[in-house]
């Protein structure tokens, strides 16, 4: 044995996640804990799990919700399967939404992966983190819809766009430190 724990999945074994502490808040895992730190950098503000949801007979719990920019964030490890829960919550949330605006939606719901980088739930393409030049707040956006800033709503094409960042930079939390916070 290598010393970590495994678990049967419906697509064979993965690692067993480490609850984690953040500012106060414990983590399911140390990767959801990153990405904390990661939004905190970013300067944008979190909730971590703060709803579940009933999607029909469905329920679910999104790891993270970004309320100034109305965007569910679900964070994946590398063998962790499931994002059909998210899928639905999109549909749910944009389901009264005006035909044509599948670009724009009211909610966006992405995910991020053990590497940082962020992607759509609708298609999958890839979402990256923008600052807009008008009012200097930070948004995602999928390079496949609308580059519309999600905190002030001013769009310009893409010349509001000040800067963009690929991926968000994942920090390794001490877990020494997050079991002293535990205890």
């Amino acid at each position: 044995m290598n010393g970590f724990s495994h678990m049967e999945s419906s697509i064979g074994k993965y690692v067993k996640a480490i609850p984690t502490y953040y500012q106060g808040v414990k983590f399911r895992s140390r990767l959801e804990a990153s990405y904390a730190m990661a939004l905190d950098s970013a300067g944008l503000r979190w909730a971590y799990e703060p709803e579940g949801y009933f999607i029909g007979d469905t329920a679910y719990l999104p790891d993270f919700w970004l309320p100034r920019i109305k965007t569910f964030l679900e964070i994946k490890g590398p063998t962790v399967p499931g994002l059909v829960k998210a899928k639905l919550l999109y549909q749910h949330f944009n389901r009264n939404q005006e035909e044509g605006r599948w670009f724009d939606p009211e909610f966006l719901v992405l995910w991020g992966d053990e590497l940082g980088d962020v992607r759509s739930i609708v298609d999958d393409d890839r979402a990256v983190l923008g600052t807009c030049g008008v009012c200097g707040g930070k948004w995602f956006f999928a390079l496949g819809g609308s580059y519309r800033c999600r905190d002030c709503g001013f769009y310009e094409g893409s010349h509001h766009i000040l800067s963009t960042q690929d991926k968000l930079e994942l920090q390794q939390i001490d877990l020494n430190i997050s079991k002293r916070l535990a205890s």
